[in-house]
């Protein structure tokens, strides 16, 4: 029936235009103390996004992100395969920002950044991810990024870490596969 409203087509849209004020508006209204601590998120698109923060301090501690039923995930992320980040970074510059003592589970990547500076990324679990942990310097020339990556733990990730364009990186005491064997391509 041509009467009857094509609501994928409308809720896309509406969804394309709200997404669109917010990256517009986003980087000159963003900042503040960010923290997220003991927190379960689960079949998220991306548990935690912080983009163009300009905050002086965060803290991402003792949280879990899990895709549980292969990508249970809302409209419009239903077609997804499973989740796709569970801690997104964007044009973050921190003062001192920690990512620790959480765990990943089945997710497209554990922990995904471009440009975020000075992130401290330490004793966190990597659970069947396609990549662990994703950082890249993309897009900034100038960037004399300190990344700092220890002691976390890889099961069976497809990559345990991958990335590029980076000033300053330091990795250390990390394990890769320790418990199987399965899916070492790291």
């Amino acid at each position: 029936n041509q009467n009857t409203p094509n609501f994928l087509v409308a809720n896309l849209s509406l969804t394309y235009q709200v997404l669109a004020a917010v990256w517009t508006s986003g980087p000159a209204n963003a900042g503040g103390f960010i923290k997220a601590e003991n927190t379960t998120f689960t079949d998220c698109f991306q548990g935690i996004n912080i983009s163009w923060a300009t905050a002086k301090y965060g803290v991402i501690t003792n949280c879990t992100f899990n895709d549980t039923q292969g990508a249970n995930l809302r409209y419009p992320f239903a077609t997804l395969l499973r989740p796709e980040a569970g801690i997104e970074l964007k044009d973050v510059d921190w003062l001192e920002s920690t990512l620790n003592l959480c765990t990943f589970n089945d997710l497209n990547y554990g922990i995904r950044a471009n440009r975020a500076y000075r992130p401290k990324i330490d004793d966190n679990s990597f659970n069947r991810c396609n990549v662990g942990i994703s950082l890249a310097g993309i897009g900034d020339e100038t960037s004399h990024m300190y990344t700092q990556i220890r002691t976390n733990h890889f099961e069976d990730c497809a990559m345990a870490m991958q990335t590029r364009g980076l000033d300053n990186l330091f990795v250390r005491d990390n394990w890769v596969n320790q418990i199987s064997a399965q899916n070492n391509l790291s």
